[in-house]
This record gives structure tokens, sequence and C-alpha cells, in this order.
């Protein structure tokens, strides 16, 4: 984000202000919508959840899992599970 700052040559709060009003959600929550999303597609493959957690991007198994509980309904694991049991 930095670096898009520097190049467009406008600050970092008014490139969110800006991103926001277009996509309706901060640049933070939009990568984080995106990682959710890549992590259901890992957790559907079959790829275990600590390797799902770091191959998306995530730092902490911990925060991974909460913030996939929030968005989607369920822990990581149990919508593993669920895709597995449907297939």
């Amino acid at each position: 984000m930095d670096l898009l700052c520097k190049i467009q040559l406008i600050s970092k709060y008014h490139l969110i202000r800006l991103f926001r009003r277009y996509y309706g959600i901060t640049p933070r929550q939009y990568l984080i919508n995106k990682r959710i999303e890549q992590s259901k597609r890992h957790l559907k493959e079959g790829m275990s959840v600590t390797e799902t957690c770091y191959a998306v991007g995530f730092n902490s198994l911990g925060s991974f899992s909460v913030l996939f509980k929030t968005k989607i309904g369920k822990s990581p694991a149990a919508y593993q599970k669920e895709q597995f049991s449907r297939s």
C-alpha cells in the first residue's frame, strides 16, 4: 500500500477513503475477504487447516480461525469436514 501511495503521490489515508468509497470496504477488509475465499478453496482441496492458514498469508492460526469463523460461521476444521461429507 505504501508503494502504491508513492507511485500515485497520494496519502495512505486518502487512498483508503477512495478505496472505501468505490468498494464499500477498506483495503484491509478486502484482503481478509480474499484470503478467506482462498482458504475455503484450499480446505476443500484437502489442505490442512495449519497449512491453509500460512498459505493464504496469516501469521497466526488463532487469528485465522477466529476470522474464518466470524466470516463463514464455522471453524475451518468444521467447514472442511462439511465439505468432505458433501462429496
